[in-house]
């Protein structure tokens, strides 16, 4: 039985080519791959022959346009006169939008686009209607390609349902009136079906040919095309060369005024041309188009596997979502994949653990620095025989570097080196004066080679300030990047020149920092800025947590310290629940949140100063803390707070509650208060055990803050900031947390405790509570028995709270929940270990047709499979060991919670234990009063208020219960930025009642 009929072989651009037009060579591999599949994507599929009839059929339409448009002399513009006398490049150097769906008819677009001899200009539908305009004014294009989804092409491209919301652009919505649209997606009146297409033809234009052999696309029987272009109203379509503009790809530019950049027919054909060689890319791949074609990375992409004779396979992740990759993966089947970073690390995550994408042999990355820990995660999913590709490049200068890591090669720590300067171009690294960087030394990357982008469209000032031409006659361009060539000769992107900054004298590269921070487990995402505003400048790190971690700024400083010098640990780190990216998925660092204000940093002036600034600098892992920096904005949490009460006992001899840091947050502050505890010898406390007031100023409604198991009330002071002399806050926390005594073993007990303590403070209504995690459930019980006891609950606010059941005993002993699990409330880290072991070996994906066996795919993974698994197999399994061991000893403390006080975490967790066996037995009734509910999720798609949805509808009943879901996690709800917007939605819920207290004014 034979197998699957090759694919013809398609030679790869050769010297003489990359001087031509694109136009040429497709045609060339239309013609040699006419029944072959073309483009595949959820919405159908198209072969060379119907892709390449379908492009001929709108170039013509195109050329009938601007014969007409001659004719007429229309003006779209308003300013026409003012564009006429700007040194216009000629008609037919006028751009033709394109504002279609991912999908085959935006490759019809394309093509067609450039067989009427026409550069095309891509516009990527997610844009603003107002930066769409913008983009077109600046093209100075005012026809677009436009359209359904139905052009004529086989309907069912992958056989997978991926659901989601894949439709067409609306350009009723999204084009600005001045624009003329041309439609394609239904055949012309009188043409055929699909079926029985075939590539138009000057000579048979008006026919209704047939398939050749009986296949959707065979070229009719006495069917002509007219060499170098259409004929038609308007006459030959122009015949384009290497040097003329092919496509505008526009970039967002560093001044906020989108740049467009010129990519002529030359750039491109050599574009493709690397990728083939560097790669080995022929007729038999499939290229994964994941990424949005309005992007370089994505219409290079195109042209790559058109220019080949391969199957481009188009899928949209913004359309239909990451939940349904991997059925497209399955169905697909790439063998080629384009990723940025951070896509690779979402697709990663999309697959099942141990999956394996058997057919892929090469995933490129670019954008970003890929990190070896991102490279690894990848090489989880990949056959044994796939390779790892860095790019370096930009819209810009294009392809400039590959760095490949084959089969079984190992990857490096770090950033991964970005390759060697691909055939045709030449990196030179300068210094700020002009001259060769040393090697080894880090300097500007300049790119050479006549192959560059033509410069940016109509924009003399801008390329003449990045475009250049050597002495030696070769063109030129400044990209802005610094990096170095290492001994081995591959070069090493340290960032850009720009986001370089000297500390203490030492020229510090942001990027090596971000690869220290990615290096740990306990880190997701980061990146690392300049602060300039600061005098001297200083670095500010924005990183995001892991899932299963909850590092503190503090901690964060520390990791860096033991990993690089001093001066390269920032000073300032922001905890965040993911980082902003623009469209094209880099790092939006224009959106990232303000750093702090630094602070004076006064020096000690006397001993008590001196000893509690180097107690704080010690406990929050700083270089110095001045005498007014403030506890919260250094970045110090609850543990921390703990760590400065211990010390100051063990080291001063002075023993003071964690609430202290609330009332006196400062350097300063603490000194004073310090100093007069050890004169007095007395103990400073405050008026109820349990209640620690975190702001007292203000004559607004006080707020009552509950804290979760196993939390100081002190976790919620970020909260309390935002309310600074507008009203009272008090945090409350559990009894015996932090002086012995017999906690309470009932949600009921500790909302009793709670009344008695919050009507010593505020006698009479309203009352305003706020609880987080388990608080919340406390904070709910105290609002029945305040209403039951005829007082008014102004609020009721639940912050990331799990409502009550479904709870058991993990592996380690300590008590989850089915919902929501991890460590003590407060921070510090995960106390739970959930997941079950990963199997070992994984079981290999089922066999599809042409797949290599599962069996024989196993076999190949092996050695590299053993080498990095195997330790971690045994290791695992020690681990596992070790924690059921000490599961007895966890619970085993849970009785003796509050009677004794254990050291360091401990105490917390065991609180934690307690809190959450305390919350399987509460049964709360509804609540149908005004409430909030607050949440934390590593997605969410819509984060507007909302009525109460989930489990906590059946106890959030009233008229007046609204819902929010923020990106964040768990701990990040209670710090900035996050923290900011939920005391603003508590704001809104309570402004009626300061009114009516104050009289209604």
């Amino acid at each position: 039985m034979s197998g699957p009929r090759p694919r013809p072989s398609v030679q790869p651009l050769t010297a003489n080519e990359l001087d031509g037009d694109v136009v040429d060579r497709f045609r060339l591999v239309a013609r040699l791959c006419a029944t072959e599949l073309a483009v595949s994507a959820p919405r159908g599929t198209l072969t060379y022959a119907e892709l390449d009839h379908w492009s001929d059929d709108l170039a013509r339409r195109l050329l009938d346009r601007a014969h007409e448009s001659a004719e007429t002399g229309e003006a779209r513009f308003s300013d026409r006169a003012s564009r006429a006398a700007a040194d216009r490049q000629g008609a037919p150097d006028r751009p033709v939008a394109i504002l279609l769906g991912h999908d085959p008819a935006a490759v019809v677009a394309m093509i067609g686009v450039l067989k009427a001899g026409r550069p095309f200009l891509a516009l990527d539908s997610s844009l603003p209607p107002d930066r769409l305009a913008r983009v077109l004014e600046l093209a100075d294009a005012d026809l677009c390609v436009c359209g359904g989804p139905a052009l004529g092409y086989t309907v069912g491209g992958t056989g997978a349902d991926l659901g989601g919301t894949d439709v067409a652009p609306d350009p009723a919505r999204l084009l600005p009136p001045w624009v003329e649209r041309i439609e394609i997606g239904v055949p012309p009146p009188g043409r055929p079906e699909p079926t029985s297409l075939a590539p138009f033809a000057v000579s048979a234009a008006t026919q209704a040919p047939g398939p050749a052999d009986g296949r959707a696309g065979g070229r009719a029987a006495g069917a002509q095309t007219t060499p170098g272009g259409l004929a038609g109203p308007s006459g030959r379509a122009p015949r384009r060369s290497g040097g003329d503009l092919a496509m505008l790809i526009f970039t967002s530019g560093s001044t906020g005024t989108p740049k467009g950049v010129m990519w002529n027919h030359r750039t491109l054909l050599r574009h493709v041309s690397v990728f083939q060689d560097g790669v080995g890319l022929t007729a038999d791949d499939r290229l994964g188009l994941l990424l949005p074609y309005s992007f370089i990375s994505g219409a290079s992409m195109v042209f790559r596997s058109l220019l080949t004779g391969a199957t481009l396979s188009m899928y949209d992740p913004r359309a239909h979502g990451m939940r349904a990759l991997p059925a497209w993966l399955r169905a697909e089947r790439p063998t080629v994949l384009w990723f940025t970073p951070s896509l690779l690390r979402a697709v990663a995550g999309a697959l099942d653990p141990g999956e394996v994408l058997g057919s892929v042999r090469c995933v490129t990355t670019a954008s970003d620095a890929l990190h070896a820990r991102d490279a690894r995660l990848l090489r989880q999913h990949l056959p044994y025989e796939a390779a790892v590709v860095v790019s370096y490049g930009s819209s810009e200068a294009g392809l400039v570097t590959l760095g490949i890591t084959g089969p079984g090669e190992p990857l490096p720590d770090g950033v991964l080196p970005a390759g060697v300067p691909q055939p045709g171009t030449a990196v030179r690294l300068l210094r700020d004066d002009g001259t060769e960087a040393a090697p080894g030394e880090a300097g500007e990357i300049v790119v050479a080679g006549r192959y560059l982008t033509g410069g940016y469209w109509r924009d003399p000032e801008q390329t003449a300030a990045r475009y250049g031409v050597g002495d030696d006659g070769v063109p030129y361009y400044r990209s802005g990047d610094a990096g170095r060539f290492g001994p081995d000769g591959l070069l090493r992107i340290t960032g850009r020149l720009d986001g370089m900054v000297k500390v203490r004298g030492y020229l510090v590269e942001p990027i090596e920092i971000e690869a220290a921070l990615l290096s740990s487990e306990e880190v997701s995402d980061a990146v690392v800025a300049t602060d300039a505003s600061t005098e001297p400048a200083r670095l500010v790190a924005y990183v995001v947590p892991s899932p299963s971690s909850r590092p503190s700024p503090a901690s964060i400083r520390r990791l860096l310290r033991a990993r690089l010098p001093a001066y390269m640990v920032p000073s300032t780190v922001m905890i965040l629940p993911a980082l902003p990216r623009t469209e094209r998925g880099k790092v939006d660092r224009k959106a990232l949140p303000p750093a702090p204000p630094a602070l004076a940093g006064d020096l000690p002036r006397n001993d008590w100063e001196e000893a509690v600034a180097g107690l704080w600098a010690r406990v929050l892992d700083l270089d110095s803390v001045g005498i007014h920096d403030d506890f919260l904005e250094l970045g110090g949490d609850s543990l921390a707070a703990q760590d400065v009460v211990s010390r100051l006992f063990e080291e001063l001899g002075v023993r003071l509650p964690t609430s202290v840091l609330a009332q006196a947050p400062t350097v300063a502050e603490l000194a004073a208060v310090a100093a007069q505890a050890s004169s007095s010898a007395s103990r400073i406390t405050p008026r109820h055990p349990d209640v620690i007031p975190l702001r007292t100023g203000g004559t607004g409604v006080p707020l009552f803050c509950f804290s979760g198991a196993g939390g100081l009330a002190i976790a919620m002071l970020a909260l309390a900031a935002n309310f600074d002399g507008e009203r009272p806050v008090y945090g409350l926390q559990a009894h015996g947390l932090e002086r012995r005594g017999l906690p309470d073993w009932t949600v009921e007990a500790a909302a009793r405790r709670h009344v008695r303590a919050l009507r010593l403070l505020a006698p009479r209504g309203p009352y305003l509570l706020v609880g987080h995690s388990f608080g919340g459930l406390v904070a709910l019980e105290t609002a029945h028995l305040l209403r039951a006891a005829g007082e008014h609950v102004g609020l009721l606010a639940l912050i990331d709270s799990t409502p009550p059941g479904g709870l058991r005993v993990s592996m380690t002993g300590s008590i989850v929940s089915s919902q929501h699990s991890g460590g003590p409330e407060q921070a510090g880290g995960s106390y739970s270990w959930d997941k079950p072991p990963r199997a070992w070996p994984p079981r290999p994906a089922p066999p599809a047709d042409g797949q290599t066996s599962a069996a024989r795919r196993a076999l190949d993974r092996a050695p590299r499979f053993l080498s990095d698994r195997a330790p971690r197999f045994l290791t695992d399994r020690a681990d596992l060991l070790r924690t059921m061991a000490h599961r007895a000893s966890r619970i085993g403390l849970v009785p003796l919670t509050g009677l004794v006080q254990f050291p360091d975490d401990r105490q917390f967790r065991t609180f934690y234990d307690q809190g959450r066996l305390v919350s399987m037995t509460y049964r709360p009734a509804p609540w149908t009063g005004r409430a909030l509910l607050w949440q934390a999720a590593a997605k969410v798609s819509n984060p507007e208020l909302r009525p109460v949805s989930g489990p906590w509808a059946q106890l959030l009943t009233g008229r007046d219960a609204v819902a929010r879901t923020v990106v964040g996690n768990h701990d990040s709800i209670l710090r900035e930025p996050l923290v900011g917007a939920l005391a603003d939605d508590i704001r809104a819920r309570i402004a009626h009642l300061d009114q009516d207290v104050s009289g209604g004014s």
